[in-house]
């Protein structure tokens, strides 16, 4: 399909209507851009959308945005594609920061946050539901069902952060090994421009070397939200234990209770889920409204921006790599990997819940309605929010 003729301007339009109405997670948002972009906009055929979030799993990264902006690139190019990514997180970016500086003033002041008590349950309800739903999928082979049990239980005796991208490697190597008849070994010939690659790489040692020298929290925050945007494979549900183990466990930047609070809350909202981001570091930031603000806006940046940096030196490329099978033979691997990420979560949120069996009650209810699928996620955090005041 040809690329229609549109200015960037109802394009992005476009984009911002999506930006305040896509509830639900990457699952939906692919929906919404499929119903919006391809049937009513005609921007991109169905197979030109299926393709390009196809190229979005190959790499790390929040995967509806990548697929997003990789369609604003096919449609204007580098910087359409950038102002697309602008405009599509910058509304829940914008709500999850604010929520950050409202939530610490509120317990700043001493005020009863009682009525909140069953987000972490939320939380668990939303992560079981994720795990059950990427596992299904992912987990159909005996294989498969192997690497997913394999990495949860891996990542549940040795939480470590470094731990879930070797994971992804290794299962991504097993699989393709025991499947090596479906690897194409022809060479891969590609000219690709290297600018963008070079980009990431700068970015991510500038801010390793920095954080390192300086100690400074502002920027150790900057280096761990760009970190995880390099590395994250599978979306918002695999950075959340990720984000657990590092910013909970390991530097208590943030409580359990704060950190499951803004996972739940960030489901209130329309958007990416990664704007989770921008809760987590403006909490952690610790400091006045004004800076917690500005870190929130930054730590959101720094998780989008290696992603939207790799889709600009794959996308022109993009037509001689899906010729190439070798990197796909391993994708069902890392795909079970990842589920099985989740897993882990679950099991690291519900041991870390204030009253383990209300607390379960609660979350096996909200995956029983999200199994059905009838019901908004915002209405039931709206309903665990009223219950909270009612109790």
């Amino acid at each position: 399909m040809e690329n229609q003729k549109v200015s960037s301007g109802s394009f992005l339009k476009d984009v911002f209507m999506l930006a305040i109405t896509a509830f639900g997670g990457p699952n939906a948002h692919i929906s919404l851009i499929l119903e919006q972009f391809v049937k009513q906009r005609k921007y991109l055929s169905e197979e030109e959308l299926i393709e390009l979030n196809a190229l979005c799993q190959f790499l790390p990264g929040p995967t509806s945005t990548q697929t997003l902006t990789a369609v604003g690139y096919k449609m204007g190019g580098p910087r359409l594609a950038f102002l697309s990514l602008l405009v599509w997180i910058t509304p829940a970016v914008i709500i999850m920061g604010l929520l950050a500086i409202f939530f610490d003033w509120y317990q700043s002041a001493g005020l009863n946050l009682d009525w909140l008590r069953f987000l972490p349950a939320l939380a668990l309800g939303l992560i079981l539901s994720a795990g059950y739903k990427i596992g299904m999928k992912t987990a159909t082979k005996p294989l498969t069902i192997t690497l997913f049990l394999a990495s949860a239980f891996a990542v549940i005796l040795y939480t470590k952060t470094w731990m879930f991208p070797v994971i992804l490697v290794v299962a991504g190597l097993i699989y393709a090994f025991v499947n090596k008849k479906a690897v194409d070994r022809s060479k891969l010939s590609i000219k690709p421009s290297w600018t963008y690659l070079i980009l990431f790489i700068g970015i991510f040692a500038g801010l390793e070397i920095a954080a390192r020298l300086t100690g400074n929290l502002h920027l150790s925050l900057l280096e761990v939200f760009y970190r995880y945007g390099s590395l994250v494979f599978g979306g918002g549900q695999v950075l959340i234990p990720m984000m657990f183990e590092e910013m909970v466990n390991q530097n208590n930047w943030l409580s359990s209770d704060e950190f499951f609070t803004g996972y739940a809350l960030v489901q209130g909202v329309p958007g990416p889920v990664f704007s989770f981001s921008a809760f987590a570091g403006g909490l952690s930031a610790k400091s006045s409204p004004e800076i917690q603000f500005l870190i929130s806006l930054l730590c959101a940046l720094a998780l989008f921006l290696p992603g939207t940096l790799l889709i600009f030196f794959v996308y022109p490329i993009w037509g001689q790599l899906k010729k190439y099978s070798y990197v796909s033979a391993a994708l069902p691997g890392i795909n079970a990997a990842a589920g099985g990420f989740v897993a882990a979560a679950a099991w690291m949120f519900a041991s870390d819940l204030p009253s383990l069996w209300p607390d379960l009650l609660i979350a096996s209810v909200v995956f029983f309605f999200l199994l059905l699928e009838k019901i908004p996620v915002p209405l039931i955090v709206v309903a665990c929010v009223g219950l909270g005041f009612l109790i």
